[in-house]
């Protein structure tokens, strides 16, 4: 049985991924090379509770909206750790 999901998704294509390397030390590995993304320097806990802080924010959207990256991303990446 196949479940349609109920927003639209990126299309995918395997044998394409786009990688992200963050200076930080992590990396992303986007599903296909379809994403415009942008990541955002922040100051927030967002709502995660006091005690978490988030740097960095990346946006995502499909790269043929890509002028639309931080206004209506389709997806959010949030960098998060626990203060001290």
């Amino acid at each position: 049985m196949i479940v349609e999901p109920s927003v639209s998704q990126f299309r995918i294509n395997t044998g394409k991924t786009l990688i992200f390397k963050a200076n930080r030390g992590f990396t992303i590995i986007f599903p296909t090379q379809n994403i415009a993304y942008k990541a955002n320097n922040i100051n927030t806990g967002l709502e995660f509770g006091k005690n978490i802080v988030c740097n960095v924010e990346t946006n995502m959207i499909i790269y043929s909206n890509k002028d639309n990256v931080d206004e209506t991303p389709s997806a959010q990446i949030y960098e998060c750790t626990l203060a001290k």
